[in-house]
């Protein structure tokens, strides 16, 4: 089988991921909670308000410190919602099946052996590979 058709073999098997699954649910319920999408409709709003305060008043006026705050308040309403949770939940699950994967094709684009291979799981990892032990 040719390389490409074995790619989309994969992109195929990754839409049939429960991970994969779990996403687009978690998206299709986001998109459907009404008080979710005013939020978030609120949210970007105050997001262009505080871009024209900004602009116009400087990034150090009160009306600009006001809208900030209020933005974040909002922006932690919206995280901490069951809905988004899940959501972020499950991204996180389906970045984490991508990342092996990539994992994989880099080892076998590297010439390692392919049978023994073990991707590392990176769900824990600090940001900075320098400390750590197990990519080097």
């Amino acid at each position: 089988m040719e390389l490409m058709e074995l790619a989309r073999e994969l992109g195929k098997a990754i839409q049939r991921e429960p991970a994969y699954i779990a996403l687009n649910l978690a998206a299709e319920s986001n998109d459907a909670d009404e008080k979710l999408q005013e939020q978030i409709q609120k949210f970007n709003l105050m997001r262009m308000q505080l871009n024209e305060a900004a602009k116009n008043e400087g990034e150090e006026s009160d009306k600009v410190k006001e809208i900030s705050a209020d933005i974040n308040k909002l922006y932690e309403e919206i995280t901490k919602s069951e809905k988004m949770v899940a959501y972020n939940d499950a991204r996180t699950e389906l970045e984490g099946v991508i990342e092996k994967i990539n994992q994989f094709l880099m080892a076998g684009a590297n010439g390692e052996d392919m049978d023994s291979f073990q991707p590392h799981d990176h769900s824990s990892c600090g940001g900075s590979c320098s400390s750590c032990s197990g990519c080097h």
